[in-house]
């Protein structure tokens, strides 16, 4: 699953490996920058899986895989796959697949808690943190060992990004009390870019760097090191109406134009556009826009193309971006001193989902169908028919308007159209606008954003290694 990392490289006559980058240091040459990987990282939508690093001399081990060594001849190795995942899971009952997956999410939670160390879940107030809050109290009752609380970011005065209600039913019907920070004024851009720390690689999350540096951190001022998120639920969980053209391959015509119906009403689209889209002419990955013109893409296209079900197709693609946790752990778990596991990673739950029904995750009811319907004896019935998702837009352009000066005096002539090439002078300075305004930007905008962002923080290092060696 890609849930920890391992990079290596050649110093004299040996190899070094380490799971993270900084630790290679010595290692290798800081300044021989890599800039083909940014085109990567922007053509992969800020998840790079393969070989390539910042870094010329220093390379990952993608997920899934290992390096087999003779002599000077490396040669990496599929141990695992999703795509390869064979067989499927079939029972009479829909209760059946609702007690396995039960099952598999609360092992998957009780074998990420400590017990030697008090445990924190970052909870918000959908099915995917509350699902494993309630789980790591189902364990709690069984090993007095364990000790677990909610760590949670609330907001006074942008109601509109907080959650209070329900983390309060949750942790009431525990009997519980949740910690809480107020996040009103922990502010994105303060002192920015100073304020977002070097990584040895872009993330698109180091953006909202304060925000959860300042939460895990309080996790741990309060004791609570062992934390546990419900990061990848949407991937793993969502599903899609690309399960109606599963059915018109089982020749369930009936059920396949209800779900395209329903879904039309629901969300106020055009049911014969969702019918060409969905049934007709499916394509995942151009509904997710990756450009044709990539080897990315026709990588994805291979790997899509053996997958028989289309369920499974947009789950293998969601999975396969289901990455940006490394940033959180490896940087800010690092720098707060926290050790943070994502229990909807575990590999035995992945699979199980993988093989089991399309309908199970994407229903005629609701998405998750799989989650509520399990989650429903643990959770209160307003978290569980809870079909809206919080946003954090007005906080996010809050802090944009209060620091815009200090953002475009950093943005407004970037390397990634002078050194890189990744868009236009004109297009660049036009997404600065609409970002300013609170309009809507386009879909690569803060991949971008993090990759100039990482470029300034890179050669302001690379300016104190030289200046100070």
């Amino acid at each position: 699953m890609g849930v920890k990392t391992l990079f290596w490289t050649k110093y004299n006559n040996s190899y070094m490996f380490a799971s993270d980058i900084f630790i290679l240091r010595k290692f290798f040459d800081f300044n021989d920058i890599n800039y083909n990987y940014f085109k990567e990282f922007h053509e992969r939508n800020g998840i790079v899986d393969t070989e390539i690093t910042p870094y010329k001399s220093v390379y990952r081990i993608p997920s899934g895989s290992y390096l087999n060594a003779t002599k000077d001849v490396f040669e990496l190795c599929k141990y695992w796959e999703l795509s390869s995942v064979s067989g499927s899971i079939s029972y009479k009952k829909e209760s059946d697949y609702m007690e396995e997956f039960s099952e598999l999410l609360h092992r998957s939670v009780k074998d990420r808690l400590s017990k030697v160390m008090k445990n924190s879940i970052l909870l918000s107030g959908g099915m995917d943190s509350t699902s494993i809050y309630a789980m790591a109290k189902k364990s709690e009752k069984t090993d007095n060992r364990l000790y677990t609380k909610g760590i949670s970011a609330v907001f006074n005065e942008l109601k509109e990004c907080d959650e209070k209600k329900y983390i309060y039913e949750l942790t009431n019907k525990y009997n519980d009390e949740g910690i809480f920070i107020n996040c009103d004024n922990v502010f994105l851009f303060e002192n920015f870019p100073y304020n977002v720390p070097f990584s040895y690689e872009p993330n698109d999350n180091s953006v909202t760097f304060n925000i959860t540096y300042s939460i895990v951190k309080k996790s741990v001022d309060n004791g609570y090191v062992n934390i546990l998120s419900g990061y990848a639920g949407d991937h793993l969980l969502t599903g899609s109406l690309y399960v109606a053209r599963d059915f018109i391959r089982k020749g369930q015509f009936a059920k396949a134009l209800s779900y395209v119906t329903n879904y039309s009403i629901v969300n106020n689209t055009s049911a014969f556009k969702n019918f060409i889209q969905y049934i007709l002419s499916p394509n995942i990955l151009k509904e997710r826009e990756l450009c044709k013109d990539t080897i990315y893409y026709k990588e994805m296209e291979k790997k899509t193309k053996l997958i028989k079900h289309f369920h499974q197709k947009e789950l293998y693609y969601e999975m396969s971006h289901a990455k940006c946790h490394l940033y959180s752990d490896r940087v800010i778990g690092a720098l707060a001193g926290a050790d943070i596991n994502h229990p909807f990673l575990d590999r035995r739950l992945v699979e199980y989902i993988y093989k089991i029904p399309g309908e199970l995750r994407f229903s005629e009811e609701n998405t998750k169908h799989i989650l509520r319907k399990s989650m429903e004896k643990y959770l209160p019935i307003s978290i569980v028919n809870r079909i809206d998702k919080t946003e954090h837009l007005a906080h996010l352009y809050k802090n944009i308007r209060q620091d815009w000066y200090s953002i475009l005096k950093v943005m407004e002539n970037p390397m990634i159209v002078k050194k890189l090439n990744l868009i236009s002078a004109d297009s660049w300075k036009e997404e600065l606008k609409k970002c300013r305004n609170g309009l809507a930007n386009r879909e690569d905008f803060w991949i971008l954003f993090s990759i100039e962002l990482w470029l300034i923080k890179y050669f302001r290092k690379l300016y104190e290694i030289n200046h100070n060696s």
